[in-house]
């Protein structure tokens, strides 16, 4: 019995002892955006699509881009694009769904093809009307990555020599609450010199697709971006 005792002691201290792992990975749900459409068109490639697309925004420049893969987990499953503009000065008159400014200011709407049309969806109110109601997890993931900027990180384990900024470092993950979902993302949105450290950002979107954006919260810094530079 006293040896009993004397292991069940020992493996309580160990136990004890072991550090709280400070990482917490989730599964990413391996979703996929529909591109093809805008793929075939040749959009993505250095010849672009620009001749058979609606009208341009304002600005010096604007490029169309495949969008995150997060926004696989829109309802309707439509087609979709990132058109991207900058200017080198701020434009408050180029539409966008988001935006951010470094040596350049970057302007973010997206590009979907329904009804036998392409349409630009330039303001989150144009983009709630086709997408709302979210009414699932990866719904809710896609919905709140294409309206904010913020992504969706996994894997954070595989970065070497990570720096966690945080008590409690999460992965991306999605949460069901009354009236919608909270969506633990990532600010990548950069600028100048490292070293970069990574903020976490809650957006709760709700049923009828109206957002909630929590105050950013210092995440994590990879070692490896310290020396790079983005304007």
């Amino acid at each position: 019995m006293r040896n009993l005792f004397v292991s069940l002691l020992f493996l309580f201290v160990l136990t004890a002892c072991t550090p709280t792992p400070r990482l917490v990975e989730h599964p990413d749900p391996e979703l996929k955006a529909n591109t093809t459409f805008f793929a075939d068109l040749g959009c993505f490639s250095d010849t672009g699509c620009q001749s058979k697309l609606p009208a341009w925004p304002h600005g010096e420049f604007s490029m169309v881009e495949e969008p995150r893969e997060s926004l696989g987990g829109l309802d309707p499953a439509l087609p979709i694009a990132m058109l991207w503009t900058f200017s080198s000065e701020p434009d408050p008159s180029i539409p966008a769904i988001f935006s951010g400014s470094c040596a350049f200011s970057h302007y973010y709407t997206y590009l979907v093809y329904r009804d036998g049309k392409i349409e630009n969806l330039a303001s989150r109110e144009e983009f709630q009307k086709v997408f709302a109601p979210i009414e699932s997890k990866n719904e809710a993931l896609g919905y709140a990555v294409a309206l904010t900027g913020y992504m969706a990180v996994y894997d954070l384990e595989s970065i070497k020599g990570i720096e966690i900024r945080t008590p409690m470092l999460h992965e991306t993950y999605v949460r069901k609450v009354k009236g919608g979902y909270v969506v633990h993302l990532f600010d990548f949105f950069l600028c100048h010199c490292g070293p970069f450290y990574i903020n976490s950002v809650d957006v709760t979107v709700y049923r009828d697709g109206t957002l909630d954006i929590a105050d950013p919260v210092e995440a994590y810094r990879n070692p490896a971006d310290d020396m790079s530079c983005i304007d």
